[in-house]
């Protein structure tokens, strides 16, 4: 997968994860229908806030972890990851037990003592977005912990993919190497030659002149 896309990809798992968690947290996850000797039949709820209260929290952790993943490298991109991972485990374990055991608050929330009490109904379809969207966290975590998404050096990206060398000139070719390859270079040059071994483009060598003369004009 594209390196440009990773980010993409974890800013969806945190966006959905996030959106799950919120929406789970303003379903009614339970219900319990009382009997009062005055008021009659008084029927108290619990919301998945009030069942699983990480899920809020864990919402905006995730959200404001995903900003510091992209901003970060290094060790505390890893802690960001390993928060969220944690964040997100909590908040589908609290989902889970949601599921199972019904909240205290089915009781406190009722203003009197009532006579009877019927079992609490459970609503799971608030339990379970939010496990999913605990998950979803966890794992958008996971994959931050382990690298994935992470930003290259911003030198790296400045640096040339192949570099060409300037070829080095020989030892015997280099008139700065060598001050009597300097003088022989002269010479040759005086001479009409060319003293890389071919002839000295524009110039005309004339037999019997100390040197070379102008371009010949076709």
């Amino acid at each position: 997968m594209s390196s440009r896309r990773r980010p993409a990809v974890l800013a969806l798992l945190v966006i959905l994860g996030a959106a799950a968690l919120a929406g789970a947290s303003a379903l009614t996850w339970w219900t319990q229908t009382h009997v009062d000797s005055l008021s009659g039949a008084v029927s108290t709820k619990a919301t998945g806030g009030r069942t699983d209260p990480l899920l809020i929290p864990v919402a905006l952790i995730g959200l404001a972890g995903f900003g510091a993943a992209l901003a970060t490298s290094g060790v505390l991109r890893r802690a960001v990851g390993g928060l969220l991972l944690l964040g997100g485990g909590l908040a589908t374990g609290l989902s889970v037990a949601g599921l199972v055991a019904a909240p205290g608050s089915l009781h406190t929330d009722l203003t009197r003592p009532v006579e009877s009490s019927g079992p609490p109904q459970l609503h799971a379809a608030g339990p379970l977005l939010g496990a999913v969207g605990g998950v979803v966290v966890a794992f958008a975590g996971l994959l931050v912990l382990l690298g994935y998404g992470a930003r290259r050096g911003l030198g790296a990206r400045y640096d040339a993919p192949n570099r060409q060398k300037t070829p080095a000139v020989p030892a015997d070719l280099d008139p700065a190497a060598d001050a009597d390859a300097a003088a022989g270079w002269w010479k040759a040059l005086d001479a009409g030659q060319d003293p890389t071994g071919g002839g000295v483009e524009g110039f005309v060598e004339i037999p019997g002149a100390s040197g070379p003369t102008a371009p010949e004009v076709p």
